[in-house]
């Protein structure tokens, strides 16, 4: 066999094994499109009319959450005992590239959906980093839940900044920032934010946090109720 000929069938089988390699590889990035929710979309979006109260509605309230759970690696943490009168009213979940994600959850009473309504059409027109005064900053009912990987920058305050330790149940510790000019998590709604801890999974690292209005000690009944919640799952 002539060396042109030896050539050329060595190139001919290159490209037959280089073609079935993009193949496979096709083949396996279409696969992960259908087993992946789609990146950089919200990907379960939900508001509940007349709220759901987990003291009248407990299965229906935990299947919503452990539907979320299906969709995100974050360990999903919620409460199961609300302040009278609160209710479940509107879930948001999210992912992007690299497997960022994070979880919303809107508490509230029966105004909620409503403020909440009038805060996204704010927001459509203003941007919430240099705009204060949305329909959320005198708000006095609706409550976050906010489960994030955005870490905080909560190190770098201090008491004089109005950070305080909040003794939360099963021993655990919380730190309540009580000034909206102070905002480690970036442009969060309301004045109070109560970081509550954080969870790692698949070599990343998960941040849990309430961001409210509403009375310190409502806040760290909610806190305490996911803790409570983390204990008996």
């Amino acid at each position: 066999m002539s060396i042109k000929k030896t050539i050329l069938i060595s190139f001919l089988v290159l490209i037959i094994i280089l073609g079935g390699v993009i193949f496979a590889i096709k083949t396996s990035y279409k696969k992960q499109q259908k087993e992946i929710p789609e990146r950089g979309k919200i990907i379960y979006f939900k508001v509940f009319k007349n709220g759901i109260d987990p003291k009248t509605s407990l299965e229906e309230y935990q299947k919503i959450f452990q539907e979320i759970q299906g969709l995100v690696n974050l360990p999903v943490k919620y409460p199961t005992n609300l302040p009278e009168g609160y209710k479940l009213f509107k879930i948001s979940v999210w992912q992007e590239e690299m497997g960022v994600e994070g979880v919303n959850v809107y508490f509230g009473k029966k105004n909620t959906n409503t403020i909440l309504e009038k805060h996204l059409n704010f927001i459509k027109t203003n941007n919430p980093k240099t705009t204060f005064s949305s329909p959320l900053e005198k708000d006095n009912e609706t409550v976050l839940l906010k489960e994030t990987f955005m870490s905080s920058s909560l190190k770098n305050l201090s008491p004089k900044n109005q950070l305080e330790e909040k003794k939360l149940k099963n021993g655990r510790r919380g730190l309540l920032v009580n000034k909206k000019e102070i905002d480690p998590w970036d442009s969060l709604p309301f004045k109070k934010i109560l970081y509550i801890g954080y969870a790692r999974k698949n070599e990343k690292t998960y941040y849990y946090l309430i961001n409210s209005n509403i009375a310190t000690k409502e806040i760290l009944s909610i806190a305490n109720s996911i803790i409570e919640n983390e204990k008996n799952e």
